[in-house]
Parts: structure tokens; sequence; C-alpha cells
């Protein structure tokens, strides 16, 4: 699935290189594991490999955005029939865990955002905690801060 935009590494901010594709797993609701593909990109520049996630994608995660979201609000817990035994309850507190403990540093990072934006968006200093804010906003806030934290060239603690 090679994309017509032009990629750019996270690392030195050289143009990235299609190199091949590589299968990933998926989990859905149900337990469900699908096979997808994600684009490996080259840096002739630094010389390091890239893998450019899809949206529906965390790095080091195999379920899917939307389940680990709806973990993380509380709209999903291990008494719901859908999800009897996938993900686990190990697994769902795994993901509460992982997200407590990057809570500061997302944060972080998004007032770092904020900074930057300060003359274009003076509404966004009004607001506490751009993480809360953001929550608040409904679903989809993980794609959103997982597609922020991985552009300002940061990863999440595993």
């Amino acid at each position: 699935m090679v994309s017509n935009e032009t990629e750019y590494c996270p690392i030195c901010e050289g143009i990235l290189e299609y190199r091949d594709s590589r299968k990933r797993i998926w989990k859905v609701y149900g337990g469900k594991a699908k096979r997808i593909y994600a684009d490996r990109m080259y840096c002739e520049h630094c010389h390091r490999l890239h893998t450019i996630l899809p949206d529906i994608l965390i790095p080091h995660k195999h379920y899917g955005k939307e389940v680990i979201e709806n973990v993380l609000d509380d709209a999903c817990t291990s008494e719901d029939l859908d999800t009897e035994n996938y993900p686990c309850e190990k697994t769902m507190e795994r993901w509460k865990n992982w997200f407590d403990r990057n809570k500061q540093n997302i944060e972080g990072f998004l007032q770092s955002v904020r900074s930057r934006l300060e003359e274009y968006h003076p509404i966004l200093f009004g607001i506490g905690t751009l993480l809360n804010f953001i929550r608040e906003e409904g679903a989809g806030w993980l794609t959103v801060i997982t597609k922020m934290v991985i552009n300002l060239n940061h990863c999440f603690c595993t």
C-alpha cells in the first residue's frame, strides 16, 4: 500500500523511500486476528528503517486503537459479552497501566504543541489539561494523541 504522499524520517527529517511491506496482526473484538500490511520505509540519510502504521494500530500493540480506547475509557470491560475472553482482563490491565505510565509524557507533548500554536489558537490556553480535553471530544482521541506523539519524534513507553 504505497502512498503518493512524501514521508519524512522522524529522526533526521530526510525523505523516506519505500522498501517493502510487512504483515501486522490486527486484533478486533471477539479475538479475531486480521492480517494487514504496513509499509516499511528507508531513510538514505540516517540509514534507518521505519514502519508506517495505519491509523488503526498503535506501536507495539496487536489490538486496534478502537478496542484499546474503549478499554481506557471503561466503555469495554471484562464483563461485556462481546469481549468476554478477548482481550483478557490481564491485557486490559496492562493497557491501563501503560496509559497511566505515559499520561505525563503525553500531556508534555501536547503542551509543547499548544505553545507552538499560541498565536494561532488562543482558545487552547483556556483549557486545563489537553489530554483530558481531547479525550472528552469523544471517539478517536487515541488516534489523535498517537499521531501527535509520533509526529513529534517521540514514542510511548512500552
